[in-house]
């Protein structure tokens, strides 16, 4: 499984179609009620980020879909409104951050210009709604991973590409937490203690470099 979020609700759900697939068939029951019970717990157990986490990778975007097949496993969540209801919510925040001039650069407002006036001090028009931005990603017919899709999609999408980098940071586990201080422990070692730590941070991100570039995890 990926520690990225984006992949967590696609996932879960995969599991539950499995073991339903298990049950049917008859094999091992006892086992199968007792994973079913489980995976079924982390399904309602998920938060509403994963969803849109979801979303925001193109080839998952579709929540219908998610929906249904959460539905089929009578798992009592509203995936669609719910992620719908965050969105609106990061894309009024991400909106209000950008087109906030900082206090010291507003003039006074007899300099303001109709314009300025109107989009509230920003002195260029805003980009288009959240809104309008899904529905055109939504058409977008380039099924490809977030990591690709959002870097070239970033003009289109100014907005959604904005929520996209924070929710896709979010790591789904803290494996790669421990995997750092692994890592750290390694290099912070009692005869390299006079270490600072620029320098320490430098060595961290060659390491990941070297562990990204060779394939491992």
């Amino acid at each position: 499984m990926s520690d990225s979020l984006k992949d967590v609700a696609v996932f879960v759900v995969s599991l539950m179609d499995e073991f339903h697939r298990f049950s049917v068939a008859g094999e091992k029951e006892v086992l199968v009620k007792f994973a079913k019970q489980a995976t079924r717990k982390m399904c309602t157990d998920l938060d509403t980020i994963h969803f849109v986490a979801t979303y925001l990778n193109p080839p998952s975007k579709d929540l219908h879909e998610l929906q249904l097949r959460y539905d089929r496993h009578q798992i009592p969540i509203d995936i669609v409104n719910d992620a719908q209801k965050l969105l609106d919510d990061l894309g009024k925040s991400f909106e209000e951050m950008r087109y906030q001039a900082p206090p010291q650069s507003q003039p006074p407002a007899r300099h303001l210009t109709f314009l300025q006036r109107t989009l509230g001090g920003s002195s260029a028009p805003k980009s288009s709604s959240l809104h309008q931005e899904q529905q055109q990603y939504e058409r977008d017919t380039r099924s490809m991973p977030a990591s690709k899709f959002w870097p070239l999609a970033k003009s289109s999408y100014p907005i959604l590409h904005e929520i996209a980098q924070k929710v896709h940071a979010i790591q789904a586990s803290e494996a790669d937490v421990e995997r750092s201080f692994s890592i750290i422990k390694n290099l912070y070692t009692p005869n390299r203690q006079s270490l600072d730590l620029k320098m320490l941070e430098k060595l961290m991100i060659l390491k990941e470099k070297d562990r990204f570039d060779t394939g491992e995890t």
